[in-house]
């Protein structure tokens, strides 16, 4: 059994183990990114759904805010990833020239 003293003023733990382990209950920075992440998310794909639906009377795909931005984005993700791997050079193609 080990003794070990963190803080003389506040608190003494007493463990079996050699290091004591520090449980802490709050969520960590991570964890609060994440979910201010996805409800950010909720609320601009919700809201954006529910506005363009109700106000403007769209329907189907039309109704997704920056519908156009989300259908490219798996495009962009690609040209990008190529740009990275030819060494930040753009493609010399036909098109191009």
């Amino acid at each position: 059994m080990s003794t070990t003293t963190i803080s003389a003023a506040t608190t003494l733990l007493t463990t079996v183990a050699p290091i004591p382990i520090i449980l802490d209950d709050s969520l960590s920075g991570g964890s609060v990114f994440t979910l201010l992440f996805f409800t950010a998310l909720a609320i601009y794909f919700g809201g954006g759904i529910l506005l363009r639906r109700f106000m403007r009377g769209a329907e189907g795909l039309e109704m997704i805010p920056h519908y156009a931005f989300w259908a490219d984005l798996p495009n962009l993700i690609k040209e990008g990833i190529q740009f990275t791997l030819n060494g930040c050079e753009p493609v010399i193609t036909y098109e191009r020239i």
